[in-house]
């Protein structure tokens, strides 16, 4: 028992070890992708172990970024939503088996939908609305901002009161959260939205969808990395709704075939080097951040930027990594360096191939003759079909080496924007020579 509160005791605080190598890769994290300003938040059990800014909030007037600075956070907002909904799930208003607009709310909160999403390009919000699914709802997955706006207004309706008013009341009064709200405030320690043009930090251009109005309940809140701590350990300790909820949020749906789609309720339900995590990204016009709570230990992390469209899943990771020790240390590599094993001919030629059938097509030039030949434009086709809905590719995560009948294969998880993949391959002469994509189980 003795050896037991030692370790607890141990496990809540930061060495300064730790602390030097959480600044350094977040300071190369920053130099790599362009990053004005950043805000990290580090908590375990409720406990905040590390909140601090690095970076400017606001280029021109050289203010700093810090634990207080206030970002908009995209589709984190998810995770408010859908408290919100299951809170009326729970007292009967909003039951998951309703239907609203053709589908149930348990459709809505688990992107099952097949909805269009009214951010993807060419998309309003009525287009998207009025199109017709992208497959029978609940046969498929599919991340789609358009079921978390529908959300909204069912919460809007279910309650007569506004969604802005719901946040502040049903959440942040409740958790003291001071700094979270729909719409970016106004006042000194705000950050300030940019895009890098290739030479210096340019003011972003908001989107169509960008307005609070239109981000709503998909993506639009602000808040600081303070304010969602508390919010994950509040989640985490039942202030929120019930721990029988709580898990639901976070346990990934299952298709009718079996399938995981590792989507909870507002969470995408992920396995970082062995550790359950629910973590959920937040991309919006000019900021960029992302939020993870591990469901073994309650260890938390957030870190919000102010630079447009940055994937911060390696970062946190990373992060992660430092802090709890990897399960499976063949998952783990550094960002400066190659994972044991890793060959990065292969790696770079995952990656060309996952993105290209993420935008439709198959690069070819990545394959040996051999397999290009053995791939038909229709399978080619099918491929694609599987990868395109994920959106960008954001990672690519070696995994470990395989010998079979000696054949050399490697695996990979690929990290797209709305889902993950496993990627794996055999090379020839720096050529993939084999090609199976699968979901992971």
């Amino acid at each position: 028992m003795v050896a037991a509160a030692l370790l607890l005791g141990a496990s809540l605080a930061l060495t300064p070890a730790q602390l030097k190598q959480i600044d350094g890769v977040v300071a190369q994290v920053m130099q790599a992708d362009h990053i004005p300003g950043l805000s990290l938040g580090i908590a375990r059990k409720g406990k905040v172990l590390l909140a601090r800014g690095y970076g400017l909030r606001d280029v021109d007037k050289q203010a700093p970024a810090d634990a207080k600075t206030i970002y908009r956070i995209g589709s984190i907002t998810k995770q408010f939503t859908a408290a919100l909904v299951l809170q009326e799930s729970d007292r009967g208003a909003l039951p998951a088996n309703a239907a609203m607009d053709g589908y149930t709310i348990s459709q809505l909160l688990s992107q099952t939908t097949g909805l269009v999403s009214y951010t993807d390009p060419g998309q309003t919000l009525d287009s998207a609305m009025n199109a017709p699914p992208n497959f029978t709802p609940g046969s498929q997955w599919q991340y789609s901002n358009s079921n978390y706006y529908l959300l909204g207004n069912a919460l809007e309706s279910a309650t007569h009161t506004s969604y802005a008013d719901l946040i502040q009341t049903r959440i942040c009064k409740p958790l003291h959260l001071t700094s979270t709200a729909l719409a970016l405030p106004a006042g000194p320690d705000v950050a300030q939205g940019y895009a890098w043009d290739g030479t210096q930090f340019a003011p972003a251009t908001p989107g169509p969808n960008a307005t609070p109005a239109l981000a709503f309940s998909a993506s639009g809140l602000s808040s600081n990395v303070v304010d969602l701590l508390r919010w994950l350990g509040g989640l985490a300790d039942s202030e929120v709704v019930p721990s029988d909820t709580f898990e639901e949020m976070t346990t990934s749906g299952a298709l009718p075939d079996g399938t995981l789609t590792h989507y909870g309720y507002g969470f995408f339900i992920d396995d970082w080097y062995g550790w359950a995590v629910a973590e959920h990204p937040g991309l919006i016009d000019g900021y960029s951040g992302g939020d993870a709570i591990s469901l073994g230990d309650d260890l938390a992390l957030v870190v919000l930027t102010n630079e447009n469209q940055v994937s911060l899943t390696p970062l946190e990771k990373s992060i992660f990594a430092i802090l709890d020790k990897p399960k499976d240390r063949a998952l783990v590599a550094d960002l400066a360096s190659s994972a044991q094993n890793e060959d990065p001919a292969t790696s770079a030629a995952v990656k060309a191939v996952a993105a290209s059938l993420a935008a439709g097509s198959l690069d070819r030039s990545a394959l040996t003759p051999a397999l290009s030949a053995r791939t038909p434009d229709g399978a080619a086709r099918a491929d694609a079909a599987l990868v395109r809905p994920l959106g960008a590719v954001k990672l690519v995560e070696f995994i470990e080496v395989t010998h079979l009948g000696g054949v050399t294969y490697e695996d990979y998880r690929v990290s797209f924007e709305h889902g993950v993949l496993l990627f794996t391959v055999s090379m020839k002469d720096d050529k993939i020579d084999s090609l199976a994509i699968s979901r992971p189980q």
